[in-house]
């Protein structure tokens, strides 16, 4: 009992903590948040190194032949940019469909547009890359029926908090644990299912290349696409210097992939991976590198899907 109190009272004092930061990000202009998140950027990954490490043995595995200062470099501008996606999502809520709307250039939208004709329900596979929260709020805002897979937050009180702005947005929520009904369900009705499936999936993932690297990756947009016949499609949004995020669509090939057995799961995994690896590779300091991607090693997993 006495723990659980304890508990109750340190996600109090965290959720007051996070609204006394919220404020102040929501009063400033956005010329003024994105250039104060860029600086709070450029101090966290100096002299609050968290996941710095981490950040820099990623890139150093996806870019042996780069230098010490050119992948500090890159580190550096994906805190900037992480820092900035914060900061947005932190002002989200209160943006209005125009103002979303003016941030946001669509490309190939009618790769989705013809999925959604199939009738067969959608899966649209992405990565923690650029503003990933940016990009489910304009799919939304464009009418799409949007609904997203997300791991609620272990405080109740902050994840209402991102529940909400979330869902201002007319992005309907999936938890991540207990989804696979509810997006079973969802792709019936013929609905759109945003999956980030680019961190390190453990021992349920299927191994393929990522970043020349054995990488354990979820195998849900796969199952889901193969087992249910759902159409699936790899959208991305890049961040340029104007602050405008540019949201590409890709058709993910399936035609050739009848079965519904390991091997094809891993092909199509292997291909919105690589699609995936694409952008990184163009724009490498939009993507997530604090996350452990490469934990689990092949000759660790308990389950072989190879």
């Amino acid at each position: 009992m006495q723990m659980k109190t304890h508990k109750k009272i340190k996600h109090f004092i965290e959720y007051i903590f996070v609204l006394l930061v919220i404020k102040p990000i929501r009063m400033l202009s956005e010329p003024r948040a994105l250039t104060s998140a860029e600086q709070l950027g450029w101090f966290v990954f100096h002299f609050i190194p968290v996941r710095r490490k981490t950040s820099l043995l990623n890139l150093s595995r996806a870019f042996p032949q780069k230098s010490k200062k050119e992948l500090q470099q890159i580190a550096l501008k994906a805190y900037q940019n992480f820092s900035k996606t914060i900061f947005e999502f932190i002002r989200l809520e209160q943006m209005t469909k125009e103002q979303l709307g003016n941030r946001i250039a669509f490309h190939q939208p009618d790769v989705l547009y013809q999925a959604i004709k199939k009738n067969r329900g959608t899966l649209c596979v992405s990565g923690h890359f650029d503003n990933w929260e940016f990009m489910c709020a304009a799919i939304a805002g464009e009418n799409f029926p949007i609904q997203a897979v997300a791991k609620p937050q272990s405080n109740a009180l902050v994840d209402r908090l991102i529940r909400n702005t979330r869902e201002s947005k007319g992005i309907t929520l999936i938890k991540l644990g207990v989804s696979v009904r509810s997006v079973l369900q969802a792709l019936k009705q013929n609905q759109i299912i945003l999956l980030l499936a680019d961190q390190d999936a453990h021992e349920d993932g299927v191994f393929v290349d990522f970043l020349g690297q054995p990488s354990s990756t979820p195998t849900g947009p796969a199952v889901f696409a193969l087992k249910q016949k759902a159409e699936i499609v790899f959208c991305i949004t890049v961040r340029k210097n104007d602050n405008r995020h540019h949201i590409y669509f890709e058709k993910i090939k399936t035609d050739d992939l009848k079965a519904f057995n390991q091997e094809t799961v891993k092909t199509l995994t292997q291909r919105h991976t690589k699609l995936l690896e694409k952008y990184i590779l163009e724009y490498p300091d939009q993507w997530f590198w604090m996350h452990k991607r490469w934990k689990t090693k092949p000759e660790n997993r308990k389950h072989e899907h190879q």
